[in-house]
């Protein structure tokens, strides 16, 4: 459906699903954001094998133009995307923080597990 199209129409349906991905990140969805995601890589992948295989008579600085743009927004997506997540590991550990030692591991001399030196040693009576 979406290879029939020519390379400028594809190119819009990649900057709408981006704009949908922005729109759904900005909006903390996060299932929107999966799908809009989905969407929006296979369109892109779709438009990659149509500009391998295919040219419609547009102007090749025209397309990379384009490109360019989209290639930048999904930088900055990509960018954003990482900040949300520190921002949620942050938060995450203040709601829920790690503990210092570990629960069931006793540390200390007094407290410490048998260890095993690697050899086995013959006790005689």
């Amino acid at each position: 459906m979406q290879n029939k199209l020519p390379v400028g129409a594809q190119l819009a349906l990649v900057e709408k699903h981006l704009e949908a991905a922005v729109h759904c990140l900005n909006a903390g969805d996060a299932q929107a954001l999966t799908q809009a995601s989905e969407a929006l890589q296979a369109t892109a992948l779709g438009l990659v094998q149509m500009m391998h295989t295919t040219r419609d008579g547009g102007s090749p600085l025209e397309f990379s133009a384009k490109i360019g743009q989209l290639a930048q927004r999904l930088i900055a997506l990509r960018e954003n995307l990482l900040r949300r997540s520190a921002f949620v590991d942050r938060a995450l550990k203040v709601v829920i923080p790690t503990l210092s030692e570990a629960t069931y591991q006793p540390t200390g001399p007094y407290r410490a597990g048998s260890r095993s030196s690697g050899t086995m040693n013959a006790m005689s009576a």
